[in-house]
């Protein structure tokens, strides 16, 4: 395009900016959506190492696309203050902190779009060259627990959840980073996090199983610093069984699928059978093992046997799981019942009753 071309499209595009309800939103938006076009000197953030991979992400992502056909420049866009803040803080913690306010002043039906927006910013933030800071770690394994809840799943033939979009920002910004490195940030967070949901699943990707049988991890540890890294994790995770708070964490199944990996014995198998003794504890295992499975012909729930197997005695979980299921409590045998005709579903969604427990 000529400059003068260039110059006449500025002028078409600066006319829709002025005529906007908020002329700071409308900018913003605009180079949000289309990073190469010519708006005045909007900073967003820092582009991805591609040429183009943003605004390809943007026009096939359904969270963001709608935004092609209509501006909208409601509290549901981030400022460039805001961005900046993000970009240059030395206080993430309070930054965080603050965007979730908010998140959640906003309206019901907003809070969604902000929470993705959000996350799709982060995970700009961190890469080759701005690694992320011990400071950064923390304060995303601190608010973690709020956006894992939410899940907000975005659509697509690859589903993807807050929690797998949090793992991912982490993830990118450790990358640059050498072996020892990335063990010491992840130690910082791991002596302070009260929720270790997202620690669990960042350790497993990066540092795998002890296992045999288990996960490989990527190739960035060696195998001092991933048993150091595992060892260190395998602590808190001890610390949080013994005082009954694994059920309260905010994606259990995390916590004990690193557990199983971690070491080649059934620690993780007993403490399982042990707890779920107690109703409360059985149930809300019975609730971790459902997964919802996305699929174009509709979704579904399903519990994966092999899984069940795995970790814990399978045939005793679903005689507790049968009996739990004529309780006099509606809400523990509606529960009950789930998982049960969960575990007779397929990997289509099909129904295969069995006469046997397992």
């Amino acid at each position: 395009m000529t400059n003068k071309n260039n110059e006449k499209l500025r002028e078409k595009i600066q006319k829709i900016v002025d005529s906007a309800r908020s002329q700071d939103g409308a900018s913003y938006a605009l180079q949000y959506l289309f990073p190469d076009a010519p708006v005045n000197d909007t900073f967003v953030y820092g582009r991805r190492d591609t040429e183009g991979v943003d605004a390809q992400f943007r026009i096939s992502n359904p969270n963001t696309k709608y935004d092609y056909f209509k501006l909208n420049t409601s509290s549901e866009i981030w400022s460039k203050s805001e961005v900046e803040r993000f970009r240059e803080t030395d206080d993430p913690l309070n930054e965080l902190a603050s965007a979730i306010s908010k998140i959640e002043k906003s309206q019901d039906n907003r809070k969604h779009r902000l929470r993705v927006s959000l996350l799709e910013i982060f995970s700009h933030l961190f890469g080759e060259r701005n690694p992320i800071s011990p400071e950064w770690i923390k304060s995303i394994v601190f608010f973690s627990p709020y956006f894992i809840k939410e899940k907000d799943i975005s659509g697509g033939l690859f589903t993807l959840s807050n929690f797998d979009k949090l793992r991912s920002i982490v993830v990118r910004g450790l990358l640059p980073l050498g072996g020892k490195e990335i063990v010491r940030r992840l130690s910082v967070a791991i002596s302070d996090a009260e929720d270790i949901s997202l620690l669990c699943d960042l350790v497993r990707l990066l540092a795998g199983d002890a296992r045999e049988d288990g996960t490989k991890g990527r190739d960035i540890l060696d195998l001092e610093e991933a048993h150091d890294l595992r060892n260190k994790l395998l602590v808190r995770v001890r610390e949080i069984a013994n005082r009954n708070g694994i059920w309260s964490q905010a994606h259990p199944q995390s916590i004990l699928w690193f557990w199983w990996g971690a070491q080649e014995n059934q620690e993780v198998s007993s403490w399982i059978l042990e707890e779920t003794k107690n109703e409360h504890s059985l149930v809300m295992f019975l609730r971790t093992m459902v997964q919802t499975v996305y699929s174009s012909s509709g979704n579904f729930d399903r519990v994966n046997r092999k899984t069940l197997e795995n970790i814990t005695n399978s045939y005793e979980i679903v005689s507790r799981a049968e009996k739990a299921k004529k309780s006099q409590n509606s809400d523990i045998a509606r529960i009950a019942g789930d998982f049960l005709a969960a575990l007779n579903r397929d990997e289509w969604g099909e129904e295969h009753p069995s006469t046997d427990n397992v």
